[in-house]
């Protein structure tokens, strides 16, 4: 029987205010980008492409055309991401396989059947997916991908963020400390290429896009 992420770390997901469409103005403040914005619950390549342009327009604060570490984080741990700590149930319930640890396919297929489940209609599935991605990397402090039961009740302090410095070197190609939109551009095509191919792995059709929770989740 499949197990279901408990209500109250879905409410946190949901307690922010729901928008139709959230732009690069309200990037950082809200926590995500409208990327499905046919809401047909597929991310197409021409809507990654105006979603990325949007992100990383929120990222430059200073308008100058780069991304400085500072900017990137001072970015993503913006709009109350962080989230408060999770509890030992929820914890039990996230890890569907029992073996002490709940991976970043965990954590996204709970998120998105208790989703689905709940009836949540006042907030897209694009938003949802997308503060929940931001929610999986904050807690992931050692950036391995998967949270252990001491980072899943441990607070994420404002940067505990040694997964999203990660992130940030990872596209910062030539170590310079500045993330160019070539860069990001390049970053952002390869993890689009990689999500879509997690989706068919996973037997899903990819014809009309990446599934928003894919999408969200090897995005930004």
């Amino acid at each position: 029987m499949k197990r279901l992420l408990g209500t109250t770390a879905l409410s946190l997901l949901l307690a922010a205010p729901a928008f139709a469409q959230s732009d690069s103005a309200g990037f950082c403040a809200d926590g995500w980008i409208a990327a499905d914005t046919d809401n047909n619950g597929y991310v197409s390549a021409d809507e990654h492409a105006a979603a990325t342009a949007g992100v990383y327009s929120g990222y430059d604060a200073d308008g100058d055309g780069m991304v400085s570490r500072d900017e990137y984080l001072g970015c993503v741990t913006a709009g109350g991401q962080a989230g408060e700590p999770g509890n030992d149930d929820e914890f039990m319930a996230a890890d569907a396989d029992g073996d002490g640890i709940v991976s970043v396919d965990e954590y996204r297929m709970s998120i998105s059947t208790s989703y689905e489940q709940s009836g949540a209609a006042d907030m897209p599935a694009d938003q949802v997916a997308a503060r929940a991605a931001a929610h999986f990397r904050l807690f992931d402090s050692n950036e391995d991908g998967k949270i252990s039961r001491e980072e899943w009740t441990g607070s994420p302090d404002e940067t505990s963020n040694r997964g999203l410095g990660g992130r940030f070197d990872m596209m910062d190609t030539d170590q310079d400390g500045q993330v160019t939109r070539a860069e990001y551009d390049a970053a952002s095509t390869t993890a689009y290429e990689r999500a879509g191919q997690a989706a068919r792995d996973e037997g899903v059709e990819t014809e009309n896009g990446v599934p928003v929770f894919p999408y969200h989740f090897w995005i930004n």
